[in-house]
C-alpha cells in the first residue's frame, strides 16, 4: 500500500457521505467533494452506481487535486497523512501555511506562502521532535478562528485528535 493509499483511507474515514450544510461555502458535498468547486466530480459521484466506482472516482480525484508527490518524501508518515487530511478539510494552501508556521516556530524563516516545495520539505524533515504536535497546535488555533467554529468546532477538533494508525 502506498503512502497516498494510506492517507486516502484515513481521510475518507473522516469525510462524510452526502451533505448540504447552508453554512458551507462549498454548497452540497459528496464525500468531501464540493459542488461549487468541483461540480463535474460531484456529479460523477452522485451518478456512480457502485461503491467501487465511487471509491475509484474519489481515489483519482484526491490524488490529482490534493496530493503533492513531495509528501512521499516527508520523513514522518503521520505528518504527511495529516497534511493531506487537513488539505482536504480546509484547503491545500491553508494546510501548508499552517505547517510553515509550525516550522517557523522552531526558528526557521520559511516564507509562509502555502506552497509545499523543497524548502518546506527540507525543514520539516530536519525538525526531529515536536513538528507534528506543533502542526496540530497551529491547526487547532486556525479552526478556532473560523466563523462556523461554534457549529463544526467539535468535529474539527475530534478530527485533529484522531490518531493515525501505523497500519491505516
Amino acid at each position: 500500500m502506498t503512502r497516498y493509499d494510506k492517507a486516502f483511507k484515513f481521510m475518507l474515514d473522516n469525510e462524510g457521505g452526502l451533505a448540504d450544510d447552508p453554512d458551507d461555502l462549498g454548497g452540497k458535498t459528496a464525500y468531501g467533494v464540493s459542488i461549487v468547486w468541483y461540480p463535474k466530480t460531484y456529479w460523477k459521484l452522485i451518478r456512480a452506481k457502485t461503491h467501487e466506482e465511487r471509491e475509484l472516482i474519489l481515489h483519482d480525484f484526491y490524488l490529482t487535486e490534493f496530493w503533492n508527490p513531495l509528501y512521499d518524501d516527508i520523513h514522518s508518515e503521520s505528518l504527511a497523512i495529516r497534511l493531506f487530511d487537513l488539505g482536504v478539510n480546509l484547503g491545500v494552501k491553508p494546510s501548508v501555511r499552517l505547517l510553515q508556521q509550525a516550522i517557523n516556530a522552531f526558528g526557521y524563516l520559511l516564507k509562509v506562502d502555502g506552497k509545499f516545495g523543497s524548502q518546506t520539505l527540507w525543514t520539516a524533515n530536519h525538525i526531529m521532535d515536536g513538528i507534528y504536535e506543533a502542526y496540530i497546535d497551529e491547526a487547532k488555533k486556525y479552526y478556532e478562528t473560523r466563523r462556523t467554529f461554534w457549529k463544526h468546532g467539535k468535529s474539527w477538533l475530534n478530527r485533529l485528535k484522531k490518531i493515525i494508525p501505523d497500519k491505516v
